[in-house]
């Protein structure tokens, strides 16, 4: 005998399925209304706090779709405007085809490459090449008026600055903890065991006399360069999102590099990353030790900690932040004298 399978009154995956390609079409006749494009929504790549990013058609040519969901995100849009328009000759980038002033979205051509999980030492060469070939862009960048949309996000001036943003990370994390009354002992045990650190961390580099101010290493950066951003297809690397672009330090680029949380570089290719900076800025190598990365390596501690879209510390934001804290922040980075080697 056949066993009798139960059915739900509801098919829910069906009415999901329903419900999406409802909003779809609505969202397709606003857009085609505004555009005139005839542009098909071919599936919902992804969606976060600040935008969504859908799959398109027009014709026989795929595109991307960006909305930038609310009036807070302005900045970012402009920012991301800027970049695509200054940029447009680079090949490297995505070609802007529609832009709305008034809706904030954004029509860019759809690259079909593939994320990256390991980086050989040619494909650091080849990503740290494009950063040296936009830095003659820079001029067009400093006649902007606005200080934000100059300015890359969270831009630094000097070492200073790195540790003034992680106590101001630290502030809210504490107050996170108290008010959801966290009972997770490791992280409340890292929290406080960072406070040390930073004071150690301070005084080596104040010891250390270093000098990366904003003047002597102005470069102009993706600002969140990662490999999230970067797509490989047929050998060549693509760059994408540039919300928080502009004029920044190349500390900061180089050390968010390299503290990145989905790959690990090892000692030799942290050194080959420096050294290859260094072609681009000869100081760079004579002013890095390896103190600067167990501190930016705190701040993308609380970087992952608090990244969960509804301010919430969730269980997989803690297990990750600690899993980052124990792999990266290590004695040889903080107690260590100056290594370039």
């Amino acid at each position: 005998k056949k066993k009798k399978t139960f059915k739900n009154f509801y098919n829910w995956q069906k009415i999901t399925k329903d419900i999406f390609k409802r909003k779809n079409s609505i969202l397709e006749s606003k857009i085609n209304n505004i555009t005139n494009l005839k542009l098909k929504i071919l599936r919902k790549i992804s969606a976060g706090t600040n935008n969504e990013l859908y799959l398109t058609k027009i014709k026989d040519n795929k595109y991307i779709l960006k909305i930038y969901k609310n009036k807070k995100q302005e900045i970012s849009y402009i920012k991301e405007i800027n970049f695509l328009e200054k940029l447009s000759d680079f090949k490297e980038i995505p070609n802007l085809k529609v832009k709305n002033n008034h809706f904030k979205f954004i029509i860019i051509d759809y690259i079909p490459g593939k994320e990256i999980k390991t980086i050989k030492f040619k494909d650091l060469k080849q990503i740290i090449y494009f950063i040296k070939k936009i830095q003659h862009k820079i001029p067009e960048f400093r006649k902007i008026k606005s200080g934000q949309i100059r300015f890359a996000t969270d831009r630094i001036w000097s070492e200073y600055d790195i540790i003034k943003d992680i106590k101001s990370r630290i502030i809210k994390t504490n107050i996170r903890l108290n008010f959801e009354n966290n009972k997770n002992l490791t992280l409340t045990k890292i929290n406080l065991k960072i406070n040390g650190i930073l004071k150690k961390l301070y005084k080596k580099i104040k010891d250390l006399k270093l000098n990366i101010n904003q003047r002597k290493f102005e470069c102009l950066s993706p600002s969140d360069f990662n490999v999230r951003n970067i797509l490989k297809s047929s050998k060549k690397f693509y760059f994408i999102d540039f919300e928080y672009s502009g004029i920044d330090n190349y500390y900061k680029l180089i050390l968010d590099f390299i503290c990145q949380p989905d790959i690990y570089f090892k000692k030799k290719e942290i050194n080959f990353i420096i050294n290859e900076f260094s072609k681009i800025n000869y100081d760079l190598k004579n002013n890095f030790d390896k103190s600067l990365i167990a501190l930016n390596n705190i701040k993308w501690f609380y970087l992952i900690l608090n990244s969960n879209y509804d301010n919430k510390l969730d269980k997989f934001q803690i297990s990750k932040s600690i899993k980052y804290f124990t792999e990266r922040i290590t004695e040889d980075n903080i107690y260590k004298n100056k290594d370039n080697n």
